[in-house]
């Protein structure tokens, strides 16, 4: 049987990298934001968990005065809104 390797998916204007685990679940980095990253059993859940991560990033970032890559400045506000959303629905 052949290995997938590393493939990438553009959501919300953000690319992801997965890259299939050897137990059948994923890995997920963020390029442009090498921090965010993560993993899980489903590809849904890696993405899921990615996005949480990067909403978590790019709100500390921008408080923080950090440079933000130019992939994310069009769609922070808009990450920065469904993580506040996400946060007080208890998500």
């Amino acid at each position: 049987m052949a290995r997938i390797e590393k493939f990438q998916v553009v959501y919300q204007w953000v690319t992801y990298e997965f890259e299939p685990r050897e137990d059948g679940g994923y890995t997920v980095t963020v390029p442009v934001a090498p921090a965010c990253g993560s993993s899980g059993e489903s590809f849904e859940e890696a993405l899921e968990g990615a996005r949480e991560t990067l909403v978590l990033w790019v709100r500390q970032a921008l408080r923080s005065g950090l440079a933000v890559a130019d992939e994310l400045l069009p769609v922070a506000d808009r990450l920065m809104d469904e993580g506040e959303r996400q946060y007080q629905e208890g998500g």
